[in-house]
């Protein structure tokens, strides 16, 4: 009987070490940063948006609004299983080119600073009229009908 406790009480043991290392925090990188080094190389006036597409690969994204806006962004995530994900570190590296796709400028953004980029939650209103399925196709066939 004492051996068949003992067993069980290794199981046990075991069951909640493996839920217990289960439940370990981890940190988790987002995006495309390049490194210090890298943007310390970037030379304005004179790397173009082709050498920069080779040198740092592609940027997280373009400006919607102007083409001659490159960002780089990176996020450092803490994530737990039980507490969620916290945001660790955030940085924006914007780049600006200009005549023949020349850079004009670079500049680094991080969380906590008095520059960091805030998101802009605006929404617009459209009113859409409310259409039958037959005036839909009747619209759609005839598109002066309307």
């Amino acid at each position: 009987m004492p051996a068949a406790k003992a067993f069980i009480s290794l199981i046990v043991i075991a069951i909640g070490t493996l839920l217990l290392t289960g439940c370990e925090s981890r940190q988790v990188t987002r995006g495309n940063m390049p490194t210090a080094y890298q943007i310390s190389q970037i030379e304005i006036g004179k790397d173009t948006k082709a050498d920069l597409m080779a040198e740092l690969g592609s940027p997280s994204f373009e400006s919607a609004a102007d083409s001659d806006y490159w960002f780089y962004t990176s996020q450092v995530l803490q994530t737990h299983p039980l507490l969620g994900r916290k945001l660790e570190k955030q940085n924006v590296l914007v780049v600006q080119f200009g005549d023949f796709q020349r850079v004009v400028s670079v500049r680094q953004f991080e969380a906590g600073t008095d520059r960091i980029i805030v998101p802009v939650q605006t929404t617009t209103n459209i009113t859409l009229r409310e259409q039958t399925l037959i005036g839909q196709t009747l619209g759609t066939l005839f598109p002066g009908l309307n």
